[in-house]
């Protein structure tokens, strides 16, 4: 840096350090923030002055009333605060009232300009309003406190009504309401009023009137006003619906602001293999739904989990367990064991096998062999012959579950097989659960393919050797 360029930077350095007193080179204040005045009296502020610098300070008041009184240009000096009065004196006819005004202060050889804030009350009774305040919730749908400072200046006990009225930017009330109160000698006593800013109430200024009355003479009048902010808002209510296995969920979402917006819903859902109704956004640990809802509209969420699929599908588990393992009671077939020849011709061992799946008692096996075949050997099976042939019987008492045995007998045709023949079938009969119960085998076949429909059975046997019979 060069040496004219450092002594530049001292010069401005130093008339900076020497200005800066003057930045702010005053200051003042006011012997009461609030004075109250009756109509046609006077009432007085003091304004205390004080300065860094030799100087003129000129008076103005914003919102200043005629009944007010200033002082012009006030010289001051650095060596000794000033003062200076500030008068009101209301006529009879000025409105009893809480007037609010600004006290400035400008600097004729700096230009600073200093204010402060004045309230001046104007009352025709002796009991007040002198300040309005707001608090809570200011936006649709909140609630709010409004605050009335009331003062009785009186040295006695009195009684007044106070009203009290809310309206929005739009003219509508929403507050309307009254008091009547007693106050003691010179006694200041806050009155709060509860109220909740409608639903959807447009954002601006709300105006506050509040009157003091005695009789039918309204003595003192005040106007304020508090803002409400502009905010997205939602009113969320759920119910909920049971009927047996199945819980309907409906969700209400309401938009009680004033501004558009979305809304946010999020449920825990236990069981979305289950799920039915409205698709959520996303569904990972929380179902959440998102919701656009314009001033004021009203939107549904609904949804559903259905248990119904458990218990049916547990019936029908328990069904078929009850088909597999209790209905599953005597399993049975019929075939043939053996096949050999004899003097007499082709021997068959026919076989019965059974199993209990279940605890079955008065079992009875019954196979019939027709009058075609004769029974060599039947083993321990009671026989009732007929003419169309013999019926073998076999008798349990019981059977117990898992219990598999097997009965035979053995079996010679009357005359040559050349085809198949088919075999009626077994039964078994037995008890099992107090009723009564019958099955049969499939049929069996005798012959060179057992599979060969083109076989006959006995009975076109026992219809060609009759007419053998009958011929000869």
């Amino acid at each position: 840096m060069k040496w004219g360029n450092i002594g530049l930077f001292l010069v401005v350095l130093v008339m900076s350090l020497a200005l800066l007193p003057m930045a702010h080179a005053f200051d003042f204040k006011l012997s009461s923030d609030s004075v109250a005045v009756s109509a046609g009296d006077t009432a007085s502020v003091e304004v205390l002055m004080s300065s860094n610098i030799d100087d003129f300070l000129v008076f103005s008041i914003d919102n200043m009333p005629s009944w007010a009184t200033i002082p012009t240009n006030i010289p001051v000096l650095s060596s000794e605060p000033s003062k200076a009065t500030i008068y009101f004196a209301p006529y009879n006819s000025t409105k009893p009232t809480l007037y609010k005004m600004v006290v400035r202060l400008e600097s004729l050889k700096t230009g600073q300009i200093t204010s402060k804030n004045l309230t001046v009350i104007v009352k025709k009774s002796n009991v007040a309003i002198e300040d309005i305040s707001a608090s809570g919730d200011l936006i649709p749908n909140g609630n709010v406190t409004l605050t009335f400072y009331i003062k009785n200046y009186e040295n006695k006990k009195v009684g007044i009504e106070v009203s009290y009225k809310v309206t929005s930017p739009e003219g509508s009330n929403i507050l309307t309401s009254s008091d009547i109160l007693t106050f003691d000698p010179k006694e200041f006593k806050p009155v709060d009023k509860y109220f909740i800013i409608p639903e959807c109430s447009k954002a601006g200024s709300y105006k506050v009137h509040a009157d003091v009355i005695e009789g039918e003479n309204i003595l003192y009048t005040i106007d304020d006003d508090f803002n409400v902010e502009s905010r997205f808002s939602t009113d969320v209510k759920k119910v909920q619906k049971t009927e047996l296995f199945k819980t309907t969920t409906i969700i209400t979402v309401k938009n009680t602001g004033n501004v558009p917006g979305k809304a946010i819903v999020s449920e825990d859902v236990w069981g979305s293999l289950f799920f039915s109704g409205d698709t959520p956004n996303s569904s990972n640990e929380t179902y959440t739904w998102s919701v656009p809802l314009d001033v004021c509209e009203t939107k549904l969420v609904k949804y559903s989990i259905d248990y119904s699929p458990i218990p049916i599908a547990l019936i029908a588990a328990l069904a078929l367990f009850y088909i597999i393992f209790r209905l599953r009671t005597v399993g049975m077939r019929k075939y043939i064991i053996q096949k050999k020849m004899v003097e007499k011709g082709e021997q068959f061992t026919v076989g019965i096998e059974f199993k209990s799946h279940s605890n079955v008692n008065n079992v009875e096996i019954r196979d019939f062999i027709p009058s075609v075949f004769k029974v060599v050997d039947s083993g321990k099976a009671t026989r009732h012959t007929t003419e169309a042939g013999t019926e073998l019987i076999w008798k349990f008492h019981e059977l117990k579950r898992g219990e598999e045995r097997i009965v035979s007998y053995k079996i010679v045709p009357l005359f040559s097989v050349t085809g198949s023949v088919k075999l009626p079938r077994a039964s078994i009969s037995f008890r099992y659960l107090g009723k009564s119960t019958t099955k049969k085998t499939e049929r069996v076949y005798i012959g060179i393919d057992e599979r060969d429909e083109g076989g006959f059975s006995f009975k076109d046997i026992h219809k060609h050797i009759t007419g053998k019979k009958r011929r000869k």
